[in-house]
């Protein structure tokens, strides 16, 4: 796709947006949904997570070396375990959040 201008240049600097279907990324890139995206990110800076929207579908995935990897022969360790209830948490809250501005837009 092509490589978005926005309107946030605090958003812009921070994130690669480019998109096949530019209309729908303006209308669902809202500075509401941006600055949810910049809250979530300032909020898990040590974890890296890319969003895409393909087909009407969003897709999100984290980049987090130690969630979700559990050794079932060992004793769970506790700080894996509770990052990755964290980074669950936080995607739960930010897929939460933007979709109701989506929705609330009326772009859905």
């Amino acid at each position: 796709g092509n490589l978005l201008k926005l309107d946030m240049r605090e958003f812009q600097t921070e994130f690669n947006v480019s998109a096949t279907n530019e209309v729908m990324a303006y209308q669902i890139l809202t500075a509401d949904v941006m600055q949810e995206l910049l809250n979530m990110k300032n909020k898990i800076y040590k974890t890296k997570f890319d969003i895409v929207i393909n087909n009407d579908i969003l897709y999100m995935r984290f980049h987090n070396k130690t969630a979700f990897n559990f050794n079932i022969e060992k004793d769970v360790d506790k700080k894996v375990y509770e990052e990755s209830i964290e980074t669950i948490e936080l995607a739960k809250n930010m897929l939460e959040n933007v979709l109701n501005i989506i929705l609330e837009s009326n772009i859905a």
